[in-house]
């Protein structure tokens, strides 16, 4: 432990990177990307350098990470130079290796294990840290929030974020918490990529019953743009600008039917509204045009888009995505889905049956009557045309029915017996056959929901399935872990806990009335004797870097620690030492999941 000097937190996201040394209350942002730009082809501007551009327009962005997962590590070395030279300033040993610092990393939540192992070998090798500690930014959240409530008992929202002052003794570790709602959270993390629900129940993230939902902010983007390019200007070339037109514009609608009537009418609009493109002159960013603060303003000189229903049918993706034909539930829906696994008594759904129909949720936007109306009409006239359709089809099948009753007729003894001979041959192989289809064709029970009820991590949790050298699969930990803990599961009051205890993380979190929304879902499906209480951080962006930085400033019995060599980092973090004496698989083991609490 004295051999480590300093602590950096980096919570390594597809978008941003949120890092900073483990002292700082506050991370800095860096965009997690290699940007070109049309009038300085030759230079390449690497994270947060893409301010110094002077015209954003036809801004291109290379990655590293793809469907968020972490695949382009030539693009990520290079961001990570530029992170700990320029922006930490990180001191070395002459040898580019940083071997009296230690670093707290996130990764995704189903990350594969050759991603793993490769950031193990990078961060150990090439790098040189004396210290590492792979975690996901759901635990760090987790972590931070489950302090907090055992703090101060959650007595109103305001309470969960009070900062804990340097010198200030916290000595929560000092009682036993028999309390489940004190232990157990859900987390529910909408990022870049994906949108992840994931029940954390004391200290562990629960993988059987962790969702994934394929949407994200990038998503959100793209489909913005598709928008815009049909029915104004073409800005599919405009990344850049039409991300930021999103978080500026668009918010959560929490009457989606009602927004939708407003925006229709042209006079009566508070929907629409005018948002001014940057001209890279006098304004680099664009921003929404207000006739009583924009006053000297002459709108001619710019360019502008005009927004109307896009502001909150874009973000509407995120609790439909059936909308653009994803086939997956909603937010909302996945967050009951994920509890109601936690009751000893349910019984996974078929592939053919759907949450609503099983459980009676109603999660789907009910239609004012006026235009459910002129649904019951268009069906009705559908109806009529099938039914035309259906006489002319009988009318056919009778002619050639007929036609072939003539040309059997005419046909000799011989004919006559050789087609009864085949047509008895043909019905025994028809019926073994749907004999056979019924026994391989039978509908199996399995834990998916119409295999889209963003339960889909089993075709990405390649822990459970690639990992066969390291030994045990993360499946065979999480079933560990469950069996070691079955008093959750023992608990009546799980499920009341975890609806006690949602905690909303991520960029897609910031959109105006999101939590409003996902309460109003969630209450109007679950009882009423169950209470909802959602907690949404002043900035949920930074609120996994922050639950780090109390990860590195506290020791296992819940104390502030002014030195950080009594933190319950080192408890969990794997040494240098570690890797070169026990090899690969032994730290990528360590780094599996284990429980990250102090209870």
């Amino acid at each position: 432990m004295s051999d480590i000097d300093q602590i950096i937190i980096i919570d390594n996201g597809a978008h941003t990177i949120k890092v900073g040394y483990y002292q700082e209350n506050s991370p800095k942002l860096i965009p997690n990307c290699i940007t070109k730009v049309k009038n300085e082809k030759r230079r390449l501007f690497i994270g947060d350098q893409m301010q110094e551009c002077k015209d954003y327009s036809g801004m291109f962005f290379i990655l590293p990470f793809t469907k968020g997962f972490l695949v382009n590590w030539d693009i990520q070395r290079q961001i990570w130079d530029y992170v700990f030279r320029n922006v930490l300033k990180l001191n070395n040993d002459g040898k580019n290796r940083f071997s009296n610092i230690g670093l707290l990393i996130t990764e995704p939540v189903f990350n594969f294990p050759q991603i793993r192992q490769l950031m193990i070998k990078i961060l150990f090798e090439d790098y040189g840290f004396g210290k590492i500690l792979i975690t996901t930014s759901a635990q760090l959240a987790a972590f931070k929030y489950l302090f907090h409530v055992n703090q101060s008992s959650v007595k109103n929202d305001s309470d969960d974020f009070k900062e804990i002052k340097v010198n200030e003794k916290v000595s929560i570790g000092d009682s036993v918490h028999n309390n489940l709602s004190e232990m157990a959270c859900i987390v529910l993390e909408s990022g870049y990529s994906f949108t992840h629900v994931i029940p954390i129940v004391n200290g562990y993230k629960i993988l059987d019953h962790t969702k994934r939902i394929d949407l994200g902010g990038k998503a959100l983007t793209n489909y913005l743009k598709e928008i815009i390019s049909y029915r104004q200007i073409n800005v599919l070339d405009e990344t850049y600008v039409v991300n930021q037109m999103k978080e500026d514009c668009c918010f959560v609608s929490v009457d989606f039917w009602k927004d939708l009537d407003s925006a229709r009418r042209s006079k009566e609009n508070s929907i629409m509204c005018d948002y001014i493109l940057p001209d890279y002159l006098a304004h680099k960013r664009g921003f929404i045009f207000d006739r009583d603060k924009h006053k000297d303003l002459n709108m001619a000189d710019f360019q502008t888009i005009r927004m109307n229903n896009e502001r909150f049918q874009v973000p509407e993706l995120l609790f439909h995505p059936s909308d653009v034909n994803i086939d997956q539930l909603g937010i909302s829906e996945t967050l009951v889905y994920s509890i109601s696994e936690f009751n000893p008594n349910f019984e996974m759904l078929s592939s053919t049956n759907s949450l609503t129909e099983s459980t009676g949720l109603s999660f789907c936007r009910e239609r004012p009557e006026n235009l459910k109306e002129d649904d019951e009409d268009e069906e009705e006239e559908e109806e009529d045309e099938n039914d035309f359709d259906e006489e002319e089809a009988d009318d056919e099948e009778m002619n050639e029915v007929t036609e072939d009753e003539e040309v059997t007729e005419t046909s000799n003894a011989d004919d006559e017996e050789t087609d009864e001979s085949s047509k008895t041959n043909r019905k025994r192989a028809l019926n073994e056959s749907s004999s056979s289809n019924t026994r391989t064709n039978r509908p199996r029970m399995n834990g998916n929901l119409k295999q889209s009820s963003a339960n889909q991590q089993q075709s990405i949790n390649s822990d459970s399935n690639v990992n066969q050298q390291n030994g045990a699969s993360s499946r065979n930990d999480d079933k560990e872990i469950v069996e070691n803990n079955l008093s959750i599961y023992n608990d009546e009051n799980i499920q009341s806990h975890l609806y006690h205890n949602i905690l909303l993380i991520g960029g897609n979190c910031k959109f105006a009335n999101f939590k409003d929304r996902i309460y109003n879902d969630l209450r109007s499906n679950v009882p009423e004797m169950i209470d909802i209480k959602i907690t949404l951080p002043d900035d949920p962006i930074i609120y996994a870097w922050q639950g780090g930085h109390l990860l590195c400033s506290i020791d296992d019995q819940g104390q502030k620690s002014t030195n950080h060599t009594r933190s319950l980092f080192h408890k969990y973090a794997v040494t240098k030492k570690e890797y070169h004496r026990k090899g690969l698989d032994h730290c990528y083991t360590k780094l599996s999941n284990y429980k990250l609490s102090i209870f």
